[in-house]
C-alpha cells in the first residue's frame, strides 16, 4: 500500500523551496498533482503515449518526476524531461483531450 503523505512530503523535499530541485512546489501543488497523476485520462504528459492513469504507480522516482512536471506544466511552463514538445495543460484543445 502506497504511503501518500510520504511520498506527498518526499516531493516537497526535491521539488520545495530549499529542496534537492526547488521549484518552489508547494503542498497544495503537489497534492493537485497527484490527483491529476492517479486520475489523468487525457494525457497531460506527452512523454507518455498514454494517460497518466494508466500507468501504475508505485510512489517510486519516476512518479515523483511526473509529480514535478505535472506542476510545471500547470503553470504553463516546459516540462524538465520533455521528449516530445510540450503544450501548457491550459492550452490544450478539446481534441487532444
Amino acid at each position: 500500500m502506497i504511503d501518500f503523505l510520504s511520498f506527498i512530503s518526499e516531493c516537497l523535499d526535491y521539488y520545495g523551496e530549499g529542496g534537492t530541485y526547488d521549484i518552489q512546489a508547494n503542498s497544495e501543488e503537489i497534492i493537485n498533482a497527484l490527483e491529476i497523476r492517479l486520475n489523468d485520462k487525457k494525457g497531460v504528459l506527452r512523454e507518455f503515449s498514454k494517460p497518466l492513469s494508466e500507468i501504475e504507480f508505485d510512489g517510486g522516482s519516476v512518479d515523483r518526476e511526473m509529480i514535478r512536471d505535472i506542476v510545471l506544466t500547470l503553470r504553463g511552463e516546459k516540462p524538465w524531461e520533455t521528449i516530445f514538445s510540450s503544450m501548457p495543460y491550459g492550452e490544450r484543445s478539446s481534441e487532444n483531450e
